[in-house]
């Protein structure tokens, strides 16, 4: 699951916090209240999104989430690096080599 345009995200939560949308996001307010003393608003907004989504996906495997920036490249290229290097390991494991 790739969250991008987390700057974005960063700005919009400075105007406008998530919990100004009860109606939208009802448990949200217990969910930050669980974890506003050690992550910062917007890493409380991914993790929660991550999580909502997590209880939701239905697949067998595991599910990686990556927060990101399209226009910090490092940040994409080790993205890029963690889902190749997933791929191969699934294919690796699927064709019996580990």
């Amino acid at each position: 699951m790739f969250l991008n345009k987390i700057d974005l995200l960063e700005k919009k939560l400075k105007i406008r916090p998530i919990q100004d949308f009860p109606e939208k996001f009802p448990d949200f307010g217990d969910f930050y209240e669980e974890n506003k003393d050690e992550l910062s608003e917007s890493d409380i907004a991914i993790k929660y999104f991550t999580y909502k989504f997590q209880n939701s996906y239905k697949g067998e495997d595991n599910m990686y989430h990556f927060p990101t920036c399209a226009i910090d490249t490092e940040q994409v290229s080790n993205v890029f690096k963690s889902v190749k290097d997933s791929i191969l390991d699934t294919t690796m494991k699927d064709v019996g080599v580990v």
